[in-house]
């Protein structure tokens, strides 16, 4: 790898063979508008009017592969006291799965519960889980996750094992070739022409206008090679292949799957680096819970946040507004897939302020990466920061009284999990799309063993309450790593939400208008598998496919391979309907619930050493991170937490509970 990048400071002037990355200037004829999205509080949160027509279209298909889910392990009267035909769609579940962060494992981990979830895949069908992915209705991803979700999306719906190992065929488009290192993958000649590419297609965009490139940029389009249609094993080194360079995140609503509106609807998240909140971050993460959190959507970019609540048009990011007035002119292709699954995990901006051998070393890829960036890009962005993803803000001068970016040019955008959140649930709970079944697909690795602490669901709890009552609809969750340490939560599946009371309703009216958890967290059980390091980005064919085996027997055998698990995971998904309808939980799903369901009783602050996660140190770093700026030479204000590896950083911090702890949080 290192061969490959030593040739980058021949680059400033090169030219791409293909000039898809480049966005383009058009004349604003009004479609960059921006629309305001309304918040609970004000009794005004509306969705996109063709987000609302997308999920009225797909409901009919999505109930009725419930009804023939159900149907197929004959469980509809052993989860239902009743009958499902007579039920008004309205009242019928709403049901979305969520991708976690993590990288590759992230990726794999998510992909092999799609693959247990999948009605097309016999083997899962006879499991008694195939099939509800077919039933869901929004799918989320983030990090790691939206590699997948993108993956999924743009290769039309694809099997999973073919989209992820290929189908046989070196010309097909299907396939991760997780084989090769995203920055070395052959030999130094193959890799040093490829890394040019890279470089290339990204220096078209700079040339094309006034467009700032950052390490986003390259690692979007190394990202594209592995997740996106273009590449085949026969094209891969070809610098005349598109390789998805002129792939539109927008483009995927002419998808015959979006057409057909078997696709649920794709939703990726991103957080910000602002310098405007001067908030603590959660443990160990980057920026504060309290900064904006961002969907994009292939309809629209914004946020739900009350504090921002608007959304400018896919097809019109890149253009610059000031109080909803284009600055200039207006811009379209901006809305590059890689630039938004690679913005969904620019996980380098933590690497830059925790100031980690990987990001500080001359020997580390990443260093020579920024190296590059600079030696190419220096002389005509001087100021760029270069640890984030650069988008000319579309909401410059809203929202003064609230809004944090209200003066800000750039939204400097990094990975939607470097808030702690690095499961991505907040898009699912906003108010306004009304979901009941949110399949929590948790890949991190906030452990020394790579597996989930809950830490991310503690970061979900606590910025849900920074909220104003009513904002998002989230049922209990422990409000510390304890909890789901002490009492297994992270060993097995758990479904959160199973009876909620009138004290903890946030302010919504029963129990019907607050979704269940589906918590389905990566632990294979020591056997190391599925549990495997974020920074592992290289999987031979064999691994893959293990990984997915056994990612998908995770969800297959429920906890301890339990024989009535399909049943139990159809209970947590018909629960809101059968709450709206009045019908009595049946006998059986009484027991699944006495058996999956949280009891909503925290474990003793003092057991389980603090937050630490199990078999990780709790000792692992006294500092806090500083939330300090990347710059273009990869400087910044450096934390003061320690780390391990350069993988990690143990920082203890106040809990809004006043509970001191140390968490390990990957992303």
């Amino acid at each position: 790898m290192h061969a490959a990048l030593l040739s980058l400071g021949v680059l400033g002037a090169a030219t791409a063979v293909s000039a898809g990355y480049a966005p383009s200037y058009v004349a604003c004829d009004g479609s960059a508008s921006l629309r305001l999205a309304g918040t609970p509080a004000g009794d005004n949160q509306t969705l996109n009017t063709a987000e609302k027509e997308y999920v009225s279209a797909r409901r009919p298909i999505a109930d009725e592969s419930l009804k023939a889910w159900l149907a197929q392990s004959n469980l509809t009267s052993t989860v239902y006291g009743g009958s499902l035909d007579g039920v008004n769609s309205t009242s019928l579940p709403t049901i979305s799965i969520a991708l976690s962060g993590g990288g590759d494992r992230a990726a794999l981990y998510g992909a092999g519960v799609l693959n247990a979830l999948d009605g097309r895949n016999s083997s899962s069908v006879a499991k008694g889980t195939g099939g509800l992915l077919q039933a869901a209705t929004y799918l989320s991803g983030l990090s790691g996750g939206s590699w997948l979700l993108s993956s999924f999306v743009f290769n039309d719906m694809p099997e999973i094992y073919p989209m992820v190992l290929g189908d046989g065929s070196n010309s097909s488009e299907l396939g991760w070739h997780l084989s090769k290192d995203l920055f070395s993958p052959g030999t130094a000649n193959q890799s040093a022409a490829y890394v040019n590419t890279l470089f290339a297609d990204v220096a078209q965009k700079k040339a094309a206008g006034n467009w700032n490139v950052t390490l986003n940029d390259i690692w979007a389009r190394a990202l594209s090679y592995h997740f996106l249609p273009g590449t085949t094993f026969d094209n891969f080194y070809s610098a005349s292949a598109d390789h998805a360079a002129s792939l539109l995140f927008s483009s995927a609503t002419s998808l015959s799957t979006w057409a057909n509106h078997s696709l649920p609807f794709p939703l990726i998240v991103a957080n910000v680096d602002t310098p405007n909140d001067k908030a603590a971050p959660f443990y160990g993460a980057a920026t504060p819970l309290s900064s904006v959190s961002y969907e994009f959507t292939p309809l629209e970019f914004g946020s739900f946040d009350p504090e921002l609540a608007t959304f400018i048009p896919m097809k019109s990011l890149g253009t610059s507004l000031k109080s909803g007035t284009p600055v200039g002119q207006c811009v379209e292709g901006f809305d590059n897939a890689g630039w938004v699954l690679g913005t969904s995990s620019m996980l380098f901006h933590l690497y830059n302020v925790s100031q980690i051998p990987a990001w500080t070393l001359p020997a580390s890829p990443i260093n020579q990466l920024v190296a590059g960036v600079n030696s190419t890009f220096y002389a005509v962005q001087p100021e760029q920061q270069l640890d984030v993803a650069a988008l000319p803000s579309p909401f410059q001068g809203l929202r003064p009284e609230t809004y944090e970016d209200t003066n800000e040019t750039q939204l400097r955008l990094i990975d939607g999990g470097l808030d702690g959140q690095v499961d991505p649930i907040f898009p699912l709970i906003v108010t306004a799309r009304d979901i009941d079944v949110i399949i929590i697909a948790d890949a991190t690795a906030d452990s020394a063993t790579q597996t989930p602490t809950g830490a991310s669901l503690v970061a979900t709890e606590q910025r849900a309450a920074l909220l104003p009552a009513g904002t998002v609809t989230l049922p209990p969750l422990p409000n510390s790593n304890t909890t789901y340490i002490t009492q297994g939560l992270v060993t097995r599946p758990v479904f959160f939400g199973c009876n909620v009371t009138a004290s903890t309703l946030q302010g919504k009216a029963s129990d019907s208008t607050i979704p269940i958890l589906v918590y389905l967290p990566n632990y294979d059980n020591g056997l190391g598998i599925t549990n495997t390091s974020t920074s592992q980005l290289v999987y031979p064919d064999a691994e893959a496919t293990s990984f997915l085996d056994t990612a998908s027997s995770i969800v297959y055998g429920g906890w301890n391979n339990d024989a009535e698990w399909p049943t139990c995971l159809a209970c947590a998904v018909v629960e809101r309907t059968r709450g709206r309808e009045g019908i009595d939980r049946t006998a059986a799903c009484g027991n699944c619930f006495d058996k999956y369901c949280w009891s909503e009783v925290e474990a003793s602050a003092g057991g389980g050493g603090g937050n630490s996660s199990t078999g990780g140190s709790s000792g692992g770093g006294n500092g806090t991170i500083s939330g300090g700026n990347g710059t273009t030479s990869g400087g910044g204000t450096p934390a003061s937490a320690a780390s391990r590896g350069g993988e990690w950083k143990g920082v203890n911090a106040a809990m809004a509970l006043g509970v001191v702890g140390v968490a390990l949080l990957w992303v």
